[in-house]
């Protein structure tokens, strides 16, 4: 699976939250806003931030593995000194054929990217919080035109959490793939990399791989069989030059039609065993 390098064209905006971070070129067909599911937040706790892009009809934008071809969406927060912000979480994607039966993972009509800061206990309330955003994407539909924005954020600290955008969130978190370390998924997996064995603890139908390759990784081909419990997971991985990197991982979306139809994900990362 291959990516396209392309030049991108910039635009920014800086707003607070008051009025939400975002930026839209009409060249570009996608709308960014970069919003916090919170007004306020205490120090010591957590609140979550989203990248919301709105895209044209007909349109679309790629996942973190955009296919066959295309560019992934990208989303790089920055943070003050002490606060943390997790990796950013995409919500389960999209498959669509472009020109060319070319397959492609991605995004229609709007998604939301998420991710979850953490504020240290020490940080002096009232002293507030600066995010700022750098996101790139690629929107395709007879052409393709790269955009990128630059957002910032400004999020209160005080007494006493205020909520912010609580129907949107609410809306978004369903969609985002459960975790291993987030919860309990309903699935185990042994086995080398490139030989695994996903045993459900139920049941479940229309189970769907989506790998995303480690840097310097290109995966070639990917065999899945499913059966009842169990699902075969053969990635044929092939490396790009260079040395792997220590603690390097292929992270593999599986989605899955649970037992009352609704559309699920878990996102697993399933470390690279020498001459894996």
């Amino acid at each position: 699976m291959r990516s396209a390098s392309l030049l991108c064209v910039v635009c920014a905006a800086l707003v607070t939250l008051a009025a939400p971070a975002h930026a839209a070129d009409a060249r570009q067909h996608v709308h960014a806003s970069f919003l916090a599911d919170v007004k306020t937040v205490k120090p010591g706790d957590v609140f979550d931030v989203g990248i919301f892009l709105q895209i044209d009809p007909d349109w679309h934008i790629y996942w973190e593995n955009p296919g066959d071809s295309g560019s992934p969406t990208r989303a790089t927060i920055t943070a003050p000194p002490g606060v943390a912000v997790e990796s950013m979480r995409y919500p389960l994607p999209e498959e669509f054929t472009q020109p060319g039966d070319i397959k492609g993972y991605g995004y229609t009509d709007e998604v939301m990217l998420i991710a979850r800061v953490n504020v240290p206990p020490d940080w002096p309330r009232g002293k507030p919080i600066q995010l700022t955003a750098q996101v790139s994407w690629l929107n395709c539909k007879d052409v393709c035109i790269p955009g990128k924005a630059v957002l910032e954020l400004t999020v209160e600290t005080g007494d006493q959490n205020e909520n912010a955008n609580s129907s949107l969130f609410a809306k978004w978190h369903p969609r985002l793939p459960l975790r291993v370390k987030d919860r309990t998924v309903p699935l185990t997996v042994d086995g080398p990399v490139n030989d695994l064995k996903v045993r459900w603890n139920a049941p479940v139908k229309d189970v769907k791989v989506f790998p995303v390759p480690p840097e310097g990784v290109d995966v070639v081909s990917l065999d899945v069989s499913h059966a009842d419990t169990t699902t075969t997971i053969k990635p044929v991985l092939r490396p790009l030059g260079g040395e792997k990197k220590p603690g390097a991982a292929l992270g593999l979306l599986i989605t899955y039609e649970a037992e009352n139809g609704q559309r699920r994900g878990v996102r697993l990362s399933i470390p690279l065993q020498s001459g894996g």
